[in-house]
């Protein structure tokens, strides 16, 4: 679980010499990030979908009291973390890069160590250009929204996903946004708002730990129980 109260970007491999080993744990760590990343981009991804859907046409002046006025606000809420996360997993790709190219550690790398780490590069392009793309689009199309009607944000359901999960499985990693005042159990930890987190059961409560978690959607809003 990951919430952007603040983000260090130091990471631990900074020896001059690293081993295999210590390779290995910074890829896990950007497996990490790129969880994260992925998950704050899909709640991106569903907020404008749903934008579209409820303001028609493009071009078309939306109203400052509709509903697709809150979601260009949940577009800005949730768009700066990606972006946050996406430049953590950038930062832990240089570090995975240069520990990888270490004579101390490059003989004794195998194949799947360089197939993980040539797949995780990719995946980290992939989500440079797609918040860019993002980026972009929240600019053209809900920043004049957003500073004309300075939306303020409430409590709100997620945005579903479609897919059916089978029977046994966890709906995996979620970002969701929590107001001021609210205070949830996610992974087994309490956290309080006002923060936006990347839940990896995908499933919450409200109050302490010990409450029974429910399944959480992607952009969810939690306000005070």
């Amino acid at each position: 679980m990951l919430w952007w109260t603040a983000l260090a970007l130091a990471s631990p491999v900074a020896d001059l010499a690293p081993t295999a080993g210590e390779v290995r744990l910074a890829v896990e760590r950007l497996e990490g990030r790129l969880i994260d990343a992925e998950a704050l981009g899909e709640a991106v991804g569903r907020v404008h979908n749903r934008w579209v859907e409820l303001s028609g046409k493009p071009g078309t002046r939306v109203a400052c009291d509709s509903p697709a006025a809150e979601l260009a606000g949940r577009s800005a809420l949730f768009g700066g973390p990606w972006r946050d996360a996406v430049q953590l997993a950038r930062v832990e790709l240089s570090t995975v890069e240069r520990a990888a190219a270490a004579p101390s550690a490059a003989p004794l790398l195998d194949e799947r160590d360089r197939e993980r780490i040539a797949a995780l590069t990719a995946q980290v392009g992939a989500q440079e250009r797609a918040v860019l793309e993002a980026s972009s689009w929240h600019a053209t199309h809900l920043g004049s929204l957003v500073a004309r009607c300075k939306p303020v944000l409430a409590a709100a359901p997620g945005i579903a996903r479609t897919e059916v999960l089978a029977s046994g499985e966890t709906p995996g990693p979620v970002a969701v946004a929590l107001l001021a005042g609210a205070r949830v159990c996610a992974d087994e930890r309490e956290v309080r708002g006002p923060t936006v987190l990347v839940v990896d059961s995908g499933a919450a409560c409200y109050g302490a730990c010990g409450c029974g978690a429910e399944p959480l959607d992607p952009a969810a809003v939690l306000g005070e129980e």
